[in-house]
């Protein structure tokens, strides 16, 4: 983790990263940037979003939804760090407590 990155940052390099390795996606490829539509341009196809779901769910230590799977913010690896960073905070979030 370099100094300053935030968590949803870091999760874009992880997804990239990770995507980029299970894709054979050269460093040097025009069309993949993390607001690239993975699924559209071919990036990931069904049996890379079975990898890319359980990779997702070891690292950030989470489960994903089905609501998560479909969300329009999944088909980007930016879309992807916020959803994942919504999440992460959201379980880190004490519940709120009727008060009296």
């Amino acid at each position: 983790m370099q100094p300053g990155q935030s968590t949803q940052e870091i999760a874009a390099t992880k997804i990239e990263d990770f995507v980029r390795q299970i894709g054979t996606i050269a460093s040097d490829d025009p069309g993949f940037h993390r607001q690239a539509d993975l699924f559209d341009a071919g990036y990931v196809d069904s049996l890379a979003l079975v990898a890319l779901t359980a990779f997702i769910e070891e690292t950030f230590h989470l489960s994903l939804t089905e609501q998560d799977l479909f969300h329009p913010e999944f088909t980007t690896i930016d879309g992807m760090a916020r959803l994942i960073t919504t999440r992460i905070h959201r379980s880190c979030t004490p519940p709120h407590t009727a008060l009296p």
